[in-house]
């Protein structure tokens, strides 16, 4: 078993949890799903805010990371986790996807109040992602929607887009409607 470090107090308690005990980096390897939500609060288990997860490079079978209300902002270490299919980070600090362009198995990404999420174009040409949720953020260009090949559900909810029939994003969101994606939305 080789030793691992962890910064985070709060991620080695997820990790923990996750494992039925010390997190080490061959244990990591094993963990398919993960879930350490500000929801365990209202539930009354333990919880704080997790800022880093570096540890999750070493998670090659993780498919599911549900984060929601923490505070992550580099998404790098998932770019390692290949086997990821199903990403939860509402309310976060998330501003850059391009560690996810890589991970080809992906199908639902949820971002929802990520504020500071400026651009989605790291996602075009995604292969597998089927349900994107990009409401409350600061996403302007929806052009890369577009390139979703397996699109069949957006949220994009509380943007501030052109709204002119014209614009790039209101054509993208009338060509995703025309091709039967389901647009929650202007």
């Amino acid at each position: 078993m080789s030793a691992l470090k962890i910064t985070d107090r709060w991620l080695a308690e997820a990790l923990s949890e996750a494992l039925g005990g010390p997190p080490t980096i061959d244990a990591l390897a094993t963990i398919t799903h993960l879930d350490w939500a500000e929801y365990r609060a209202e539930a009354e288990l333990p919880w704080g805010s997790i800022r880093s997860i570096e540890p999750l490079r070493h998670c090659a079978a993780l498919q599911v990371l549900s984060f929601d209300g923490n505070a992550l902002s580099d998404l790098g270490p998932l770019a390692s986790c290949a086997a990821l299919r199903e990403i939860w980070l509402v309310d976060n600090a998330v501003t850059d996807l391009a560690p996810l362009r890589g991970l080809l198995h992906l199908e639902t990404l949820v971002l929802d109040c990520n504020r500071r999420l400026g651009s989605i174009a790291p996602l075009a040409g995604h292969p597998a992602l089927r349900y994107l949720n990009i409401a409350h953020t600061a996403v302007t260009d929806l052009t890369p929607l577009a390139e979703l090949p397996a699109l069949t559900k957006v949220n994009v909810f509380g943007l501030k887009l052109d709204r002119a029939p014209d614009s790039p994003s209101m054509e993208t969101l009338a060509a995703l409607r025309a091709r039967g994606v389901e647009v929650l939305g202007p």
